[in-house]
Formats: structure tokens, sequence, C-alpha cells
């Protein structure tokens, strides 16, 4: 692929802004969800809290049960429902039949939560020339509404949709977020 709309939940979202700084002319424009390069720090030491705890579970009833237990902050009021289908999207069957979530568990050493906040400015500076649209939950304690006036301080056509009533970070199927990545991408794909 020559160029691309980017879009980058979380870690995905910093990814984002390294390969727009090491090969801007790859990138057509950018959607960041519930990220920036202003980082809150509580969020960073929720997420802490919990990342790398790969520990199997019996069955998708617990699975899900865990998935509520370290992101029931960011969906309040969210059904049994809701709840399993994020267990099947983040869970894995192991050979031996028990789930583990499914991602690289080293991603834990990456994050400190007693050092201070990066400065990501210098990387979100890529961002500045390019089309931009950033999904923020209302609830979110990774990226605040201070993070977004930072952002828009350095670049003012920056576009912002807030899903009411969700955390870090939102799921995309939210008509707050869905309906304006979808015009988004008909004006910049």
């Amino acid at each position: 692929v020559e160029r691309a709309v980017w879009l980058g939940t979380s870690m995905g979202g910093l990814i984002s802004m390294v390969a727009a700084s090491m090969a801007p002319t790859r990138i057509a424009a950018v959607i960041l969800n519930d990220i920036g390069p202003v980082l809150d720090m509580a969020g960073i030491r929720r997420i802490a809290g919990y990342v790398g705890d790969v520990a199997p579970h019996p069955s998708w009833d617990a699975a899900a049960a865990a998935v509520k237990a370290t992101n029931g902050l960011a969906f309040p009021g969210a059904d049994d429902a809701f709840w399993h289908t994020m267990a099947r999207r983040t869970f894995r069957t192991r050979p031996d039949g028990r789930l583990e979530l499914d991602y690289d568990p080293a991603i834990a050493g990456t994050i400190d939560p007693n050092a201070p906040a990066a400065d990501l400015m210098a990387l979100f500076e890529a961002l500045v020339a390019l089309p931009l649209l950033v999904v923020r939950g209302s609830l979110s304690d990774i990226l605040s509404r201070d993070g977004i006036a930072a952002m828009a301080a350095r670049k003012p056509d920056l576009e912002v949709a807030e899903v009411p009533g969700v955390g870090h970070a939102p799921t995309l199927e939210e008509p707050s977020a869905w309906l304006p990545i979808v015009d988004f991408l008909a004006r910049v794909g």
C-alpha cells in the first residue's frame, strides 16, 4: 500500500504518530481513537495495574467477567451481551481449551506508571499537515479535554468526535464515533 488512512486505538494511535513521523508521504490521513500526544497518567496507572496479566480463564463467562473487571469504568451500564462480545474479541482459545487474552503480555514492560508523562508533541507534529480526526470517550482517563485542547492549539482544524458515556477506548461501533468516521473517510479517502 503506497498511501493509506490510518486508524489507531490507544497504542495503535501512538504507532500511527510514529509512522507519520517516519514516512509522512505514506499517510493520507489519521484517525486517533482516544489517544494523543498528551497522556493522562491516571489512565496509564490504571492500565499498568492489569496489562500483562494473561492468566487463563476456564469459560467465556469467566473471560467476560475478567474483561468487565478491567474495563467496567470505561463502559458503565454495559450489559452482559456487551461483555461477552468484548471477551470474544479479546481472548483466544488455548490448545487446552482454556481462554487467554490475545495480545503480547510483554507490552506491560513498556508501561512505567511511576515515570513522568512522556512528551509526545514532537510525534504529533507529523500529523499537523494531515487530515486528522480524534475520537474521544467522554469518560476517558487517557485523553483528557486538556489533551484535546493541546492538540487543537497546534492544529486548529483538528476534528473531534466525543462519544458520551464511554471511557478508554470507544469501540468505534457507537454512532457518535462511527458516523464521524464514515464522514471523515468520505472526505479524505
